[in-house]
């Protein structure tokens, strides 16, 4: 399960196929690929931190305790563009502290380490969550770095496991 830098041709050819698109809903018809000129973001909106949005979705959780909101990010801890420790510092900004006993707790895949998961504390009695989890060797697109990796932590996230 190494890094592949040409995996990225499977994933565009996986994407394209019919049977997915299908799946996936997509009514677009472009062919999916890399990078595209199709989406014109400002300048504005690239810098713009997404900050201020986690924090009004932990407002939104708090503040509707039986609402079921579970929030998980993730970070490859080989990341040189957003580092593990810089995605750490601005989650800690938010002024949320993890769970008693839920601070960096390895999580395994085929009885290897694959990273560690933090879980916050979001007040007693609300339903919602919020979790960090890292990713071991992955670097800024943890997918293709670690793609068995990253389809766990996906399941995992989908069927509350963390």
């Amino acid at each position: 399960d190494k890094y592949n830098p040409c995996a990225e041709v499977h994933t565009l050819n996986y994407l394209n196929r019919q049977d997915v698109r299908d799946a996936l809903h997509v009514q677009v018809d472009k062919e999916w690929t890399v990078c595209t000129r199709d989406i014109n973001y400002s300048r504005q909106d690239s810098n713009t931190p997404q900050v201020d949005l986690y924090i009004d979705l932990l407002q939104y959780a708090k503040d509707n305790a039986n609402t079921t909101l579970n929030m998980m990010i993730f970070s490859g801890d080989d990341d040189s563009i957003c580092s593990t420790a810089g995605t750490q510092a601005w989650i800690y900004d938010l002024g949320v502290d993890h769970l008693p006993g839920s601070l960096w707790k390895a999580w395994t895949l085929n009885d290897q380490t694959a990273g560690y998961v933090t879980k916050f504390d979001l007040g007693e009695g609300v339903k919602s969550s919020f979790t960090f989890v890292t990713v071991h060797g992955a670097g800024h697109e943890v997918p293709s770095y670690r793609p068995a990796e990253a389809l766990e932590l996906f399941k995992r996230y989908l069927s509350n496991e963390w």
